[in-house]
Parts: structure tokens; sequence; C-alpha cells
């Protein structure tokens, strides 16, 4: 791993990788209270972005392990100096779960500006949703095989008092630990917002389930 820089609350680390047999150049960027490390390897808090470095379009990107966008160009469209991908797919656990096909784009034209007045409906109060969070959750004296700290990234929504509105497991690997980490998600609160004056809001989250291996008896 080569780049290690900080940049004020963000660390990025690059690494060197190969995407269809073809080198890429993927950038690792962590948020707010990440650790600096030298470790090899991608971390969980880190989001991904791999470039093809002759020209410079974007391959994959990935919010958090197991969840993947993948960028095809063949044919690709050319709009006002941008290249466009024709085909968008995101994966998870290496199975494609949406795939958006490009047919064509086009300048939208005349837009009617009466079509941003807001209406009476649109003025009353409403849901918002704020940006991921991430966080990791332990969950003590389980047994695993192999008798180390086992993680399952677990996705998942919070409605405004942190009641979990719907969660899917990242890593099926391990269909048992998967479907632990979904139950001990699904089963928790998480609680609102914390701040003073912090508007209640939904939110998306990652969390890094984590078990920690039984103790053995004295």
């Amino acid at each position: 791993m080569a780049g290690l820089r900080k940049l004020a609350d963000m660390v990025i680390r690059t690494a060197a990788a190969s995407w269809k047999g073809v080198p890429v150049t993927c950038a690792l960027i962590s948020g707010t209270r990440f650790e600096v490390t030298a470790a090899p390897g991608r971390q969980w808090q880190e989001e991904e972005f791999c470039v093809d470095p002759k020209s410079g379009l974007l391959q994959t990107y990935s919010v958090a392990p197991g969840i993947y966008n993948v960028y095809d160009y063949p044919n690709a469209l050319q709009f006002h100096g941008s290249t466009i991908a024709r085909q968008i797919s995101i994966v998870e656990n290496g199975s494609p779960v949406v795939e958006v096909q490009i047919e064509s784009l086009q300048d939208a034209g005349a837009v009617d500006s009466a079509s941003f007045t807001p209406t009476p409906e649109m003025q009353g109060p409403g849901v918002v949703i704020r940006g991921l969070l991430r966080f990791p959750q332990f969950a003590h004296n389980v047994l695993t095989a192999s008798g180390t700290i086992q993680p399952v990234i677990v996705h998942a929504v919070l409605d405004v008092a942190g009641k979990v509105l719907e969660a899917e497991s990242l890593d099926i690997a391990n269909a048992a630990l998967s479907e632990a980490a979904l139950q001990l998600v699904r089963s928790g609160n998480y609680g609102p917002p914390a701040g003073r004056g912090v508007v209640p809001v939904q939110r998306e989250v990652f969390i890094n389930v984590q078990f920690v291996p039984q103790q053995p008896a004295n």
C-alpha cells in the first residue's frame, strides 16, 4: 500500500490493483475518526474508487466491503465532453442485484419554471435522510469456528427513533454468522441522532458486527 497521507479529518490511501485483467489505481478514502494504518488491504471504514489510469475512467466504486458499483464502457456515450458508461451494475456478494442500461442522453431543453414552485404539500414537514454512518457492534461470547473475531457488515436503514426499518448482510460466506448478525441488528434500537438542536432524521448505516470468540472456562 502506497501513498499514505492525512488530510485534516480524512485519510486517503492508494493501491495498485487489477480489474478484468487491466491495471487500475484504487483510492481508499475514510471519513472522520479513522485511525491511520499502514496495514495492507482495505479497511471496512473505507470507500473504494478504482480508476483506469490510462483513460481516467472510473471502473468500480464501493461504499463498503461486499457492495460494488461496476461501470462498463463498451460503446460508451459522449455527453458534453464526458464519457458515460453504457451499463452500471450494483453487485452484492458477487451477484448483480441492479443493472442499469443507458440508451441515450439529451439536454432537458426548455424547463417550466413553475415546476420549481413549492406546493402546499411540499412545504409541510417531511422525513429527511441523513448521510450514511459507520460504526462497529460487538457480539461477545460467541462460539466461532476459527477462534478469532469474525466480522459481518450489515447495511441498514434506521427510522427517526433509531429503530431498524430494513437490513441486509453484505457477507453471506458464513450463512450462520450472517443470519446471527442480521438478527442482532434487527432486534436493536440505536436511538435518535444525538446533539442539541438535531432534527430527527432517517439514517443509512453500515454496521460492522464483530463476533468475539467465546472465552474458555477457567
